[in-house]
């Protein structure tokens, strides 16, 4: 679907800006004030987890 194809994009932008190579200027922001490494991966992971299962409950 459409709703976990831009999750899915969501959650990759967020690791490619951990990782300074971010396209988004939101979350190359993020990454230039420190409140992208701020974000703990645990709790991105529940997030998106969370998130695709509301989108496919399977």
């Amino acid at each position: 679907s459409v709703g976990l194809a831009k999750l899915a994009w969501w959650r990759q932008e967020l690791a490619d800006g951990r990782a300074g190579h971010s396209q988004h200027p939101v979350v190359r922001a993020m990454a230039a004030t420190g409140i992208g490494s701020a974000l703990e991966q645990r709790f991105l992971d529940r997030y998106f987890a969370a998130h695709s299962d509301l989108l496919d409950p399977r």
